[in-house]
């Protein structure tokens, strides 16, 4: 009998031991993403451009490959995300060097002495009410009515708008030199997307007018460089724009795949359904959507909630659940990962499926004419790595693998690796 209680008491402080290291893991995980501390293959590009510092912590850009996990990464993977953030860094700093020497078509120039202050100013001296208004254009960008936000951009900040802009969430529009930025007519910006019109080439300061056209759509994610024009049509998808984009479609993380409207037709077509109205019709006055207002409040609510690293596994499913979203047995999905909150319902996920942080799975697009939804349905054993993202209208068969950074815009086989950027 006292073997027995024995054994019982050292099961149980065995127990207690791995969930207070648990606890301590996400505490960590927590304050480090309040602090917002970047991986060091990263630190470079906030030397370049520091509005990274103001980004969400999940940007799905960055991601820490040294992060510690309930679900560990290996080495190969690990290996990979350091490559590619290292890739992205280099090819980012040489476009600056060229752009700076005027040698690829994207137009920065040195700051002039008063753009040099006006920047210090409102950067440094905590006690000017321009240091004030600053802080709050930074935050105007991540959330609230798309309207009300394309009002305070244009009147408050002084960029030059057209009718029907759409400012999704979680956008960082330039704070400092938002009169170097226009955007044209029935122009979207996707969750998280972000416009710099100046950075920093070897600690010197530089600007460029960033000049996007109407009916362009920029995506979840991206970012427009300084000195960079879209024409009408364009469309970015998660990256930077390094350089023009001519009606074309951008792919890549540095911008360099580009697509022509006509090659867009032979691409693999996913099952989308198109509704009667367009991005714009769809979001109401109140944020949320005519068409079901009180039930997406909600939803947002339980996907949002569900992101922090502070939440067990087993509570997050929960709040998923509540939202909509089908999910099977023995699944891992961790914190900040982003789901459709319109419609999460159109997500299905199978037995057994490994979801990293800062993947998005996307159930809607809101293009300049058109509304469109496609479910998405991730089949059993398969594992979506951080900062992928899947589009709607996409299967995902059993076995298969999302490489990180991957942007699944296709169905994927069983057994499968998918890397495409």
């Amino acid at each position: 009998m006292i073997e027995w209680i024995q054994e019982q008491l050292k099961k149980g402080q065995e127990s207690y031991k791995k969930w207070k290291e648990e606890q301590d893991r996400r505490q960590k995980q927590w304050e480090k993403k309040q602090k917002k501390e970047l991986p060091p293959s990263l630190q470079k590009l906030v030397e370049m451009y520091p509005l990274f510092r103001f980004m969400d912590y999940y940007h799905p850009l960055l991601i820490d490959p040294e992060e510690q996990s309930e679900i560990p990464r290996d080495v190969e993977l690990k290996d990979y995300i350091q490559r590619t953030q290292t890739d992205l860094v280099e090819k980012l700093y040489k476009n600056a060097i060229a752009s700076r020497d005027g040698k690829n078509g994207r137009r920065i120039r040195p700051a002039t002495a008063e753009e040099l202050a006006k920047y210090t100013k409102k950067t440094t001296d905590k006690g000017e009410i321009a240091k004030v208004q600053n802080d709050i254009n930074i935050i105007s960008g991540f959330g609230g009515i798309p309207e009300v936000k394309a009002f305070h951009l244009k009147q408050v900040m002084g960029a030059k708008l057209g009718s029907k802009v759409f400012l999704a969430s979680s956008n960082i529009i330039d704070p400092y030199f938002p009169e170097l930025l226009s955007i044209g007519d029935n122009t979207i910006l996707g969750l998280g997307a972000s416009i710099f019109c100046h950075e920093f080439i070897d600690g010197k300061l530089y600007v460029g007018e960033v000049k996007i056209d109407k009916n362009c759509l920029v995506g979840v994610g991206s970012v427009v460089l300084p000195g960079t024009h879209m024409e009408e049509g364009s469309i970015l998808t998660p990256g930077f724009l390094t350089s023009d984009l001519k009606g074309e479609m951008a792919q890549g993380l540095d911008s360099s795949i580009r697509i022509s409207k006509d090659q867009s037709q032979t691409l693999p077509k996913r099952q989308m359904e198109k509704l009667d109205f367009t991005l714009h019709d769809y979001m109401s006055k109140l944020i949320f959507p005519k068409e079901k207002p009180f039930k997406t409040a909600f939803s947002n609510m339980y996907i949002e909630w569900q992101k922090s690293p502070l939440l067990s596994q087993s509570f997050r499913q929960k709040l998923l659940k509540l939202a909509g979203i089908k999910i099977g047995t023995n699944v891992k999905i961790e914190d900040n990962v982003h789901f459709d909150a319109f419609y999460p319902e159109k997500i299905t996920i199978g037995d057994g499926v490994i979801i990293k942080n800062n993947a998005t799975i996307v159930t809607h697009e809101g293009t300049v004419n058109s509304f469109r939804t496609g479910i998405v349905e991730i089949g059993n054993n398969v594992v979506i790595e951080s900062g992928a993202k899947v589009l709607p209208g996409v299967k995902i068969g059993d076995n298969a693998i999302i490489y990180p950074y991957a942007f699944v815009v296709q169905d994927v086989p069983p057994n499968t690796e998918f890397k495409k950027q």
